[in-house]
């Protein structure tokens, strides 16, 4: 495929049409309703309905340098609305995955954050098949137990704390998939309140978002017998062919965009 390194400038046409699956974008929407766990940052998400299509010309602020410093210069720079807007996306493949953490070693210059694409962070039996208006999603292929840990939460997801490296990983990426990642990454901050991205790179990407109400995985940390630092867990049992549905809420940052100047 085309190679992300030399976008060929902003995106044509007046860049109203959203990506037809917006849902799999931790930002766009927090949810609402009680959940077992809790976050410090549920208030700036109860402001967040969903209704907010982040990815549009009127929040793009540095449209007139054409630069590739925010996500939505490199969004509209690389059309990804295009690239949303000619039907379901496709699951990426065990090879684009491991692609993808090969190009983020080669970024990241602390060994101690590398990924291994040979280890396996889910534990649980997934398809990814599309879910009704909300492109890809995860689906459990045999019952899933409450307290059982469905995957690992830092195995396979890459971390920036260098905006910089954020960019270039993006850029190098094929078009298509460095699209899909704009989409994926989600804001954090570390133990230190230092803001960071993350962006799971294997199928958990794909968990949409269930709200507070909805979401069947994630952890509570009241629990002892959860290692809400290593684990995320079926908080209820979870039935053959249903959808696993996280909490972005639980774990997105949104201001660490713009901290980072991202956004």
């Amino acid at each position: 495929g085309t190679c992300a390194q030399d976008p060929t400038g902003a995106a044509g046409g007046d860049g109203s049409c959203p990506p037809s699956t917006e849902r799999e974008k931790p930002r766009d929407d927090g949810g609402d309703g009680e959940s077992s766990s809790s976050s410090s940052n549920d208030e700036e998400w109860s402001e967040d309905d969903g209704s907010v299509n982040f990815f549009t010309r009127e929040n793009w602020h540095t449209s007139g340098n054409n630069e590739n410093r925010t996500v939505l210069d490199m969004w509209f720079n690389l059309k990804c609305d295009e690239v949303f807007g000619r039907g379901p996306r496709p699951v990426p493949t065990a090879a684009q995955f491991a692609e993808s953490i090969r190009l983020y070693n080669s970024i990241v210059a602390d060994e101690g954050r590398r990924l291994d694409a040979s280890a396996e962070g889910i534990h649980v039996g997934i398809e990814v098949r599309q879910a009704e208006d909300k492109g890809r999603g995860l689906f459990a292929t045999s019952g899933i137990g409450r307290g059982t840990a469905w995957r690992d939460i830092y195995t396979k997801t890459a971390i920036f704390y260098d905006p910089e490296h954020y960019r270039r990983f993006i850029l190098g990426l094929e078009v298509e998939m460095a699209c899909d990642v704009l989409q994926w990454a989600y804001g954090e901050e570390d133990d230190d309140e230092r803001p960071r991205m993350a962006v799971d790179l294997d199928e958990a990407t794909m968990c949409n978002d269930g709200g507070r109400e909805g979401g069947n995985v994630g952890c509570d940390e009241g629990d002892p017998a959860m290692d809400c630092g290593r684990y995320e867990y079926a908080m209820r049992d979870i039935e053959a062919g249903e959808e696993i549905l996280c909490v972005y809420a639980h774990f997105d940052e949104p201001e660490s965009w713009e901290e980072m100047g991202l956004e």
